[in-house]
């Protein structure tokens, strides 16, 4: 194990969260690690609040709702990232984080940083004691990754009115599921798996409200 893997390791047993995540919540990009997660016996902590309400948190490894005394804190940085408003991020968070970009995830300590969806999930998948039951015939990273982004490709459900005003066909929607009835089939029930639908539940049926 190199030190970077140990910086992580020691919570598979003794539920101290192995990884802490930050980011605007609900997110099908968060849910390939804590979809992970379940399926691996991983401990993680994620914080985060939904999109609208992020700009009022402080971006750091202990990251929260901001208060006064953050806001004049020498080591806390004013930027914006495709969020409404002035986001605060400190100093240890940018080094960790250099795109300062979220979903962003750092060992227990806070020290080191992993970025990009893909990168956080694979370093649950590598916390895991063994990955026997995660590849061959079983429940692989694969359909983690699959189930989260097609979710998140999903998002236009939420437009269907707009799109077919302007005379615009959804990319998602019944022309898709004819022409892929297996994938949409296995994603429909990877929705249903009891370590999935605690995650894309919630995010789906916001889609299909706003449809409403």
């Amino acid at each position: 194990m190199t030190d970077r893997h140990a910086a992580f390791a020691g919570s598979a047993g003794d539920r101290t969260p192995a990884l802490r995540i930050f980011s605007y919540l609900p997110n099908p990009r968060v849910a390939k690690a804590t979809i992970a997660a379940r399926l691996c016996g991983i401990t993680i902590e994620v914080r985060g609040a939904p999109p609208r309400e992020i700009a009022g948190w402080l971006w750091d490894f202990d990251a929260r709702p901001l208060e006064a005394a953050d806001t004049s804190a020498g080591s806390v940085r004013e930027a914006r990232t495709g969020f409404a408003g002035t986001l605060r991020k400190t100093d240890a968070f940018l080094s960790a984080h250099p795109f300062g970009a979220v979903p962003a995830a750092f060992s227990p300590d806070g020290k080191i940083g992993v970025f990009e969806s893909n990168s956080i999930a694979r370093a649950v998948v590598r916390l895991a004691p063994a990955r026997a039951f995660l590849v061959g015939d079983a429940l692989t990273l694969a359909d983690i990754v699959f189930a989260s982004e097609l979710a998140l490709f999903s998002a236009d459900r939420a437009s269907r009115r707009v799109l077919s005003g302007a005379g615009l066909t959804p990319l998602y929607g019944e022309e898709l599921r004819e022409t892929y009835p297996r994938a949409l089939a296995h994603f429909a029930r990877l929705c249903a798996h009891e370590a999935f639908a605690p995650d894309l539940g919630p995010y789906l049926e916001k889609l299909d409200a706003r449809n409403d």
